[in-house]
């Protein structure tokens, strides 16, 4: 049951940070001290509480104002870029990073160039997604995109290929892939053990021992 004496009390605090927030102005040192501890502060309650105190329309102006601070947006900045924070005892850490948008792709802000195009005929629907930018190709209907794009497209294509490469690797119907890395040493047991007589092919995940397994040992036809 919530209490309303912790929520006034929480309250209280965060209301004196929030005038510490607010003294601040544009000393970055002093604004990131206080929305640390309103934000240290917020993390003491429970999360019921945390919840409560959220749902006032002041205090969620009150944690954008926080967030504003603890992750300032340099807006010359190129997408990617990331932003530290110094953290208690002087370490700096990795604390944001400017997102990508459709923007930074077609007509970016000068001295940047505009991401070279790619047009092809994707075989199949796929959702392709890079540095949070998402979107659906359509089978048999000709697309348009920034080359990045189509170049995840023919890394899916690759990534099948070497599954499929692996699946006739284990069952001793095809050489050893051509990325040997994707092999495992369960999957070497598995192919060492299984019946391959061209009539039944039997997965035996780990049925087998092999000791001190490498996989240039293992060719086409052992």
């Amino acid at each position: 049951m919530a209490d309303p004496q912790d929520d006034a009390a929480a309250l209280s605090d965060i209301a004196e940070l929030a005038k510490e927030l607010g003294a601040a102005g544009k000393d970055a040192a002093k604004a990131s001290k206080a929305a640390d501890d309103i934000l240290a502060r917020i993390g003491e309650l429970d999360e019921d509480a945390q919840l409560r105190l959220m749902s006032k329309p002041l205090l969620k102006k009150l944690l954008t104002r926080v967030l504003e601070t603890e992750h300032p947006q340099n807006h010359d900045a190129p997408p990617g870029t990331i932003s530290y924070k110094t953290m208690p005892g002087g370490d700096k850490a990795p604390w944001d990073k400017k997102p990508w948008t459709w923007a930074d792709l077609y007509n970016p802000k000068p001295p940047h160039q505009p991401m070279p195009l790619k047009t092809w005929m994707p075989g199949k629907t796929i959702p392709i997604g890079w540095q949070g930018l998402m979107v659906t190709v359509q089978a048999r209907k000709q697309t348009t995109l920034p080359e990045v794009f189509f170049g995840i497209y023919m890394d899916h294509y690759h990534n099948v290929e070497l599954s499929e490469q692996h699946a006739a690797f284990l069952m001793k119907k095809g050489p050893l892939p051509a990325d040997p890395s994707i092999l495992t040493v369960s999957g070497a047991q598995s192919r060492a053990v299984a019946n391959h007589d061209g009539r039944v092919n039997i997965h035996v995940p780990g049925g087998g021992i092999i000791a001190d397994w490498d996989p240039a040992m293992m060719k086409e036809g052992a």
